[in-house]
Formats: C-alpha cells, sequence, structure tokens
C-alpha cells in the first residue's frame, strides 16, 4: 500500500514526521460495459449534441444562471485559486470529541510515523488519548485545503477527513412533540432491556458484503464452466476459481 500524503505533523514545538495510508478502500465495480455482440469494452465520451465528441484540450467549464447564461470558467482561471502543495499539517485546535459525529467524517487515513520521529508521535499519541480530544487541522489535497481531525485508534494516530460547512445539510424542521405524547419511563427502560438483552461485541461477519461473496461465487462457477468447456486442466479441482482474487473484487 503506498502513501497518499507524507510530510509533517505540527504542534507547538513539535514536529513529527508522518505518512497517511487509507484506513478504508473505495469501492468501484470491477466489471466492464462490453458490446454483447463483439464483446469489445465500451467507451464512453462527452459528447456536444451540435459537434460530436470533443477531445480534452477543447473542454471547458461553466455555471448555469438561473436566466439560462453561461458564466465561462477557463481552466487556467481555475489553477490560479488552487491551493499550493504543502508538506506541513498544524494542529492548531483541540476540541471535546462530542462536538463532532460520524456525519462530520468524509475519509479516514492511518497516520504512521517515520522511525525517526516514532517517540513523539507516541508522546502526542497518549497525551490525546488521556485528555479524550480531537486535533482539528487543515490539509492540501488535490489542490485543496480540507478541514481534517486527528484522533487516537488503539496505538494509532488516525486522521479523518472533515465535511465543509456547506458539503452538510441541516437537520429537517420537524414540528417539536408534544408533552402528552412524551414515552413514559416504563416505555424507555423497557426498550433499553431489550436492547442491552442483544448487546454483543462487534463481530467481522457483522460488516460482511454478502453481495460481493456471492459475486466471487458466481464468477468462481462460470471459470469452471469456461475451463472445462475448453477442456483446460489444472492440478487442484479448484483452481479455476482460485484465478479470481477477492482482493480486487468491489461492487
Amino acid at each position: 500500500m503506498n502513501a497518499i500524503w507524507a510530510g509533517f505533523l505540527h504542534f507547538e514545538n513539535t514536529r513529527i514526521a508522518i505518512e497517511l495510508f487509507p484506513a478504508t478502500t473505495k469501492s468501484s465495480s470491477f466489471l466492464q460495459h462490453v458490446h454483447s455482440e463483439c464483446h469489445a469494452n465500451l467507451q464512453r465520451s462527452l459528447t456536444c449534441p451540435e459537434h460530436g465528441i470533443v477531445n480534452k484540450a477543447e473542454q471547458t467549464l461553466t455555471y448555469n444562471m438561473p436566466d439560462g447564461d453561461q458564466i465561462m470558467i477557463e481552466p487556467d482561471e481555475l489553477a490560479a485559486i488552487r491551493t499550493e502543495k504543502s508538506k506541513r499539517m498544524t494542529l492548531r485546535h483541540f476540541i471535546p470529541k462530542s462536538q463532532l459525529d460520524p456525519t462530520d467524517f468524509k475519509r479516514s487515513y492511518f497516520a504512521c510515523p517515520r522511525s525517526r520521529d516514532r517517540h513523539n508521535y507516541n508522546v502526542l499519541r497518549e497525551a490525546m488519548r488521556h485528555t479524550g480530544l480531537y486535533g482539528i487541522g487543515n490539509l492540501t489535497l488535490k489542490g485543496r485545503s480540507r478541514p481534517v481531525a486527528v484522533w487516537v485508534k488503539q496505538q494509532h494516530l488516525i486522521l479523518s477527513t472533515l465535511f465543509y460547512q456547506h458539503e452538510q445539510n441541516n437537520l429537517p424542521h420537524r414540528q417539536t412533540t408534544p408533552s402528552s405524547v412524551l414515552p413514559t419511563t416504563h416505555e424507555v427502560r423497557t426498550c433499553r432491556n431489550r436492547m442491552f438483552a442483544r448487546r454483543v461485541a462487534l463481530q467481522p461477519h457483522m460488516r460482511e458484503d454478502h453481495n460481493r461473496e456471492q459475486l466471487i461465487d458466481l464468477l468462481g462457477r462460470k471459470i469452471v464452466q469456461v475451463v472445462s468447456d475448453n477442456q483446460l486442466s489444472f492440478t487442484e479441482p479448484d483452481a479455476a476459481a482460485k484465478r479470481i482474487s477477492p482482493a480486487d473484487i468491489q461492487l
């Protein structure tokens, strides 16, 4: 796994050399669209209704006004407002964990120290563990400065990018619940007891992608059929199915 960013995490007078590695894998389809008659891979191109396919050099961006007018934005104008690359990330603020919730997080990364800065990394990690705070800063990725939160998970620091303020929706307005229909103490206690009766530790099978497993099984059976139809041989009966790499299969 390759690091997506390498630089320095700053806090006060401390500088820690770190690398960021994705904590999750972004799902994307590994199946390809093909022409059902000749089986050639289909290609997607941007087309103009008047001039057909438009190459990249002739493409630009526009903002469509409500009245139908267009505001053209040229590539060099966009390039001028991109944030310059930076190898520095500074934790400027620390906030209680209660001020962020799962809807604030966009994507998470393992923040791993380089060997020479492992001690300072451990000091910061343990201090954050004991305070229970999130470190807040900014990280430049793909030409944009994005707010991030740094927090502790087991023996690692995790860096999570946060949604911008404008990317989050407000809660829909709901009429205030009349006091006459508030739940009784008995109802709340009964519901709580039922929850506790089902309380267990999180297990891997609770997060399995069953559709993915079914697709792997389907592909395995179809490969075996192709091998059989073409009278190919393998040293193991299920060797054909093993040609599929589950790690490469995403839905």
